[in-house]
């Protein structure tokens, strides 16, 4: 199934209220590198969906699930998060070389402007996150981020 259609049946589920169309399920999904900028993927199910690297740039995740995401390295600058379960997601992986030895670098997500009004981010890895900032995080729960 094609993600624009998954997406644009999404749109219609949350305009209608889930009269009509479907919520999005991209669960466990490989979504590395894809473009969602600006995309409105409000209560979406993203548990263990892989979206390292993904441009989430001002997408609207309000509500969504993603527990267990990958999302080392994706853009969420002015990303809408209020209310998302974090919980176990990664936002950060060392970088190996190829004898798989730790570079020093880290691909870490951008959460430049974010907000994450109570957010679940319990056990999420946060350590080399950027953009983070305390005034976005009211309300979240970040046990053992």
């Amino acid at each position: 199934e094609e993600l624009d259609q998954i997406l644009e049946r999404h749109g219609r589920w949350l305009e209608t209220n889930g009269a009509s169309g479907q919520q999005a399920d991209l669960r466990g999904i490989y979504l590395r590198g894809t473009n969602f900028r600006q995309s409105d993927l409000r209560r979406a199910r993203l548990q263990h969906a892989d979206l390292t690297e993904a441009r989430l740039f001002e997408a609207d995740l309000r509500g969504a699930l993603l527990h267990r995401a990958r999302l080392q390295g994706a853009d969420l600058e002015g990303a809408r998060l209020q209310d998302a379960n974090l919980s176990y997601a990664t936002f950060e992986e060392s970088i190996k070389n190829d004898q798989e030895q730790a570079t020093g670098e880290w691909l870490a997500a951008n959460l430049t402007d974010a907000d994450l009004y109570d957010a679940d981010l319990r056990d999420g890895q946060l350590g080399h996150v950027t953009g983070l900032l305390a005034d976005k995080l009211a309300g979240a729960d970040l046990s053992n981020a």
